[in-house]
């Protein structure tokens, strides 16, 4: 998430305080099957709601994988608006008053205040965008979204176009919470065929979480008032929808904040796996509040919806790893040059590894494996 920051605001050096920290972060991307390096140097530090804010970034990419020289070039904070502009395509506006002009039918793409930049092909330009947009399409969910029940409303109201009206006592309640039994009521009313799937994931078809969900409409009229110029105050009539849902587990009827922990936040996890049209989807620990028997079926979900995007969790949990092949893990290991994540393959010998294939083979799982400190030798 750091890689994927942006500088939100201008930030002073004389800023630095105890909580602001520095780093730095690399990355290879892949696009159109090459290789594309970043690496940044992030000032960042928490937020009161304790988000990592980045204050500034600085990057460097690296084009050998299209231009065949390993050579890093310095590039501003990266971030564009599309307008357009005669006999050009796309034209992106960078931090700094750096600016390059795309032309789909004359020379490849000139940074018209930086020489070095002019010798790179458009491929190399196109492959920035693609990242870009890579990054900005990235979605995290952190171990505590969704653990605590209770700040979930019992209702909430739309208005007459169906969005959300968060004025009411709802809007009060955790947002995140809010957003989800919207955005879920939503899907129920306008995506059928997708909201039979996300159903059949976690009635009786699936993981047996619940039964059903039922939605409740209640239709109900508000005044509004208008003052137009001279002062004349005008009265109109503003029809909005109360929305109960009632969520249906063997003989309770409950709502979604009686719901306990692990049922809460498997709903709400599974929900964005499969509708979250995101590139990149980050969720930390799916083990969090979920018994054993259910987060086998959660993590075999989760790998069946990788194939449209995408996932990366983190695990403190054997139950997790035994779902998983070797090649599917990253391990994650720190030194004094920092946090370092390689996969498997890339993390031990060829010994190594064959001592792996026959323990799986001959003595146990992957998480036991794990637990007998075998990655660690």
């Amino acid at each position: 998430m750091l890689l994927c920051g942006i500088q939100r605001r201008a930030y002073r050096g004389d800023e630095d305080d105890i909580f602001t920290l520095k780093s730095q972060a690399s990355a290879t991307f892949t696009v159109a099957n090459r290789p594309i390096g970043l690496r940044t140097s992030i000032v960042y530090r928490p937020t009161d709601q304790n988000r990592d804010e980045v204050l500034q970034s600085q990057e460097e990419w690296n084009f050998h994988g299209i231009t065949a020289k390993d050579k890093w070039f310095e590039l501003p904070l990266y971030r564009y608006t599309v307008h357009s502009q005669p006999g050009y395509g796309r034209v992106p506006t960078y931090g700094r008053g750096y600016v390059y002009s795309v032309s789909d039918k004359t020379s490849p793409p000139v940074l018209l205040s930086e020489a070095a930049w002019r010798a790179l092909p458009k491929s190399a330009w196109r492959a920035v965008e693609a990242i870009q947009e890579f990054r900005r399409r990235t979605v995290y969910y952190s171990a505590s979204q969704f653990t605590n029940p209770a700040l979930c409303p019992p209702s909430f109201e739309i208005d007459e176009a169906g969005d959300l009206y968060t004025q009411g006592p709802s809007g009060s309640r955790s947002h995140e919470h809010l957003q989800f039994i919207h955005q879920l009521y939503k899907m129920y009313k306008t995506q059928k065929a997708l909201y039979s799937t996300y159903m059949s994931l976690v009635d009786d078809r699936g993981v047996r979480l619940i039964q059903t969900i039922k939605w409740k409409e209640t239709k109900f009229s508000t005044k509004a008032y208008e003052v137009r110029a001279g002062g004349r105050v005008i009265t109109k009539k503003r029809d909005r929808v109360l929305i109960i849902p009632t969520v249906y587990i063997g003989e309770s009827q409950l709502s979604f904040a009686q719901l306990s922990e692990g049922t809460f936040r498997t709903l709400a996890v599974l929900f964005y796996v499969v509708t979250d049209k995101s590139e990149l989807l980050l969720i930390e620990e799916p083990e969090v509040c979920v018994h054993h028997g259910l987060l086998t079926s959660v993590v075999d979900i989760i790998r069946d919806c990788s194939a449209d995007k995408q996932i990366i969790f983190s695990t403190h949990s054997e139950t997790v790893l035994d779902k998983l092949e070797p090649d599917q893990v990253c391990l994650v290991s720190k030194s004094k040059s920092g946090t370092h994540v390689n996969a498997i393959s890339k993390k031990m010998s060829f010994r190594q590894l064959d001592a792996l294939k026959v323990y799986l083979r001959t003595e146990g799982s992957l998480g036991e494996y794990w637990r007998h400190s075998g990655f660690d030798e």
